[in-house]
């Protein structure tokens, strides 16, 4: 993976959870939560779990086969292996100069080789869209669509939190535990990253 969007990434972790820490005043967050309300997002199409880059199309989860013979590489140790039934988690796929973070699933009952998984879980962020077009669903674009169009497509959000002093937005639709998407926004509401989470509990 880049050196510096790995420098970058933990930079932005690091700080964010400063301000969090030591900014509370400045930040706005909103757990909209109430899975009891029928207009909750888990009625919502936002739960498609079905996205493009440069026109090809994806969905979580899906064997790591599927992306390798779209000419994804997994960003570590060929060797690399998933115990039964366990998730691997901080591991990143590769293409052109696209690096996501994603979760690699075994649900068998033998440990796995990290290609032999599925992928359940796959984030992007602002250094994957720089020269690639990247979708959510049919009409949500990173680096073109707005927070308000993001809302307007899928409702208001069961979670909101905005950095004041960074100006960075962020929201999530939970439908499950570890079954959600969110969003990022960058200081003029323009998508800037998103990450979808499809993962079974009960393997």
């Amino acid at each position: 993976m880049n050196k510096l969007k790995k420098i970058s990434i933990l930079f932005a972790a690091v700080l964010s959870l400063t301000m969090l820490a030591s900014c509370g005043s400045d930040s706005k967050d909103t757990n909209k939560s109430d899975k009891s309300d029928s207009s909750t997002a888990e009625d919502k199409a936002v739960f498609g779990f079905k996205f493009t880059v440069n026109g090809d199309e994806y969905a979580v989860p899906a064997p790591f086969k599927d992306f390798a013979d779209k000419g994804w590489e997994y960003d570590g140790e060929s060797d690399e292996k998933v115990p039964a039934h366990k998730y691997l988690i901080g591991a990143y796929i590769e293409k052109d100069d696209m690096d996501p973070s994603v979760y690699i699933m075994n649900d068998s009952d033998d440990e796995i080789n990290v290609t032999e998984g599925d992928i359940s879980c796959i984030g992007f962020d602002q250094f994957d869209m720089k020269n690639n077009e990247i979708k959510y669903g049919d009409n949500i674009t990173m680096g073109k669509t707005t927070l308000e169009e993001v809302k307007s497509a899928f409702g208001e959000p069961d979670y909101e939190n905005t950095l004041e002093d960074l100006g960075i937005t962020t929201i999530r639709y939970e439908k499950d535990i570890y079954i959600e998407v969110e969003f990022k926004f960058d200081e003029s509401g323009i998508l800037n990253g998103f990450t979808l989470t499809n993962q079974p509990t009960d393997f």
